[in-house]
């Protein structure tokens, strides 16, 4: 189910390949950018489910690596998402409006879900807006299982 701001869209809008595009495009690279932001406190843990760690496995690479390839595949999903935003068709005055509110709300929830991965705590503790500038984070310890 689409994020849909209370509008009140009929189904055709949110079933046409364009914005069904424009919706996929928003969950994945949301999905992803939070997958490379979580990943250091996930792997302290010992979690696995990650789609960092999926890509080390899968590709047979290092950590280094499998960040810039989620990173350069992120990139791709941003540009498919501009690249459609220019072929969003009308949907008739009665909705156009409505439309362009929607697809504003995900790219809004996209940017600031990355702006809150750096600004809280979640993710990076203190510093996070050096590290968004940086784009280096010291890996933590493994926890220990007792």
């Amino acid at each position: 189910m689409p994020i849909q701001f209370t509008l009140d869209l009929p189904d055709e809008v949110f079933d046409h390949p364009v914005i069904r595009r424009l919706t996929d495009v928003c969950s994945d690279l949301t999905i992803l950018m939070n997958d490379m932001y979580s990943y250091n406190i996930e792997q302290a843990r010992g979690d696995i489910h990650n789609a960092v760690i999926v890509v080390m496995h899968q590709e047979n690479i290092g950590l280094n690596e499998a960040m810039k390839w989620v990173g350069d595949y992120c990139l791709k999903l941003v540009h498919k998402f501009l690249e459609d935003l220019c072929h969003v068709p009308s949907f008739g005055r009665e909705f156009d409006d409505q439309v362009k509110h929607y697809l504003n709300g995900m790219a809004y929830w996209m940017r600031g879900h990355d702006s809150w991965s750096f600004e809280s705590q979640r993710y990076f503790k203190e510093g996070g807006l050096d590290i968004q500038k940086s784009r280096r984070v010291v890996l933590l310890p493994r926890e220990s299982s007792n």
